[in-house]
């Protein structure tokens, strides 16, 4: 059902599941109540940007959408969101609204029929894809006109140079061999990744949170990394990274700034 602006009503439900490939490499389900919790969020400015690029306001498909975050702000937008992720424990963790509804599908596989989205947005995720066939299917459900978004992020950053100092060296080195090879496209951008879609240019976004010292180290314990270190050791890494960390941060119930440069590429279906 649509409205008289041509917005998708509630009742507009795509809500199954499709076949995921044997060979999808989990890197989230063990921690995803830990991803759903301490995720930085988003800037608003970010959404709007590029809920503003979209040709229509009818439908967007939020791939690979984690714990619903994005999902959820793009609803704001539009009429329907159809959300979707290869990880059930991701979905079921995922945020509600009446307007998404949440898919368990991988994005070489959606179920929306062609030429049915005005916008397909992939956060933090499109290094995980196959490309070939990842932007193929994205290329059958976008609109003409429609617009591919995807961004990532990759260093934070406190007000304590030390801090950043500590969390680089345990980033690289302490956890260098356990962060899975597709991470690497993603600490650059995912600029090894070509987007077969006209470019849009895109403003700078930065991502920030005010955490106290418990909030930032859950954050490091979502990392997948994190998760892999305890999977072949049965110990996480981080209790001798907050030791060293404890007496630079000082009162652990203070707030700080914690911030993300966001990196950010669009494209539009010609």
């Amino acid at each position: 059902m649509t409205t008289n602006d041509g917005r998708m009503t509630p009742d507009f439900v795509f809500c199954h599941t499709r076949a995921v490939d044997p060979e999808f490499q989990d890197e989230f389900s063990k921690q995803a109540a830990q991803y759903a919790k301490h995720r930085p969020r988003y800037p608003a400015a970010l959404i709007d940007f590029v809920v503003s690029l979209a040709p229509g306001r009818v439908l967007a498909w939020d791939c690979a959408t984690g714990n619903g975050q994005v999902a959820v702000a793009l609803a704001e937008g539009f009429g329907a969101v159809h959300a979707s992720d290869p990880s059930a424990a991701q979905l079921e963790h995922a945020q509600r609204h009446p307007r998404v509804r949440y898919a368990l599908e991988p994005g070489e596989a959606c179920g929306l029929p062609s030429a049915s989205a005005d916008l397909v947005t992939c956060a933090q995720a499109l290094h995980w894809m196959r490309p070939a066939e990842f932007f193929a299917e994205v290329r059958r459900v976008l609109k003409p006109g429609g617009v591919f978004a995807a961004w990532t992020y990759w260093e934070c950053r406190t007000p304590s140079a030390d801090i950043n100092k500590l969390v680089d060296r345990f980033t690289l080195e302490d956890l260098g061999s356990y962060w899975a090879p597709q991470v690497a496209l993603r600490s650059k951008g995912n600029r090894g990744i070509e987007i077969p879609f006209e470019p849009v240019s895109c403003p700078e976004f930065v991502m920030e949170a005010d955490w106290d010292l418990s909030a930032f180290m859950g954050y490091l314990r979502s990392w997948s990394a994190v998760q892999h270190y305890i999977d072949r050791h049965a110990q996480s890494p981080l209790g001798g990274l907050q030791k060293l960390i404890e007496p630079l941060w000082g009162d652990p119930g203070e707030r700080k700034t914690v911030s993300w440069n966001l990196n950010l590429r669009a494209g539009r279906n010609v």
